[in-house]
């Protein structure tokens, strides 16, 4: 393609549209392993209940109190500047 800004010619790849020919073949592969361990009686695992003491019972909090807009917008500074970003 030429580029009018450049004044050159430049090489892009063309693209083509996907098929998705492959995803049968895996679904039919995971189907057959999950079969054949059915019938060598392993089976599904099983979901195991967590301990009192796991910490992921805890959330995904940082256990630190979260601070107010104003003191964000103040420790935030704009790009290259170093100024405060602007108060609405």
């Amino acid at each position: 393609m030429f580029n009018k800004k450049s004044g050159g010619f430049c090489l892009y790849i063309k693209k083509v549209k996907k098929s998705y020919e492959y995803i049968k073949d895996l679904q039919c592969a995971i189907l057959r392993c999950k079969l054949d361990q059915l019938a060598a009686g392993k089976g599904m695992p099983r979901k195991r209940t967590m301990r009192p003491d796991d910490p992921r019972l805890l959330g995904t909090l940082s256990g630190v109190p979260a601070p107010s807009t104003e003191q964000i917008l103040e420790t935030q500074r704009s790009r290259g500047r170093g100024e405060p970003l602007p108060q609405k």
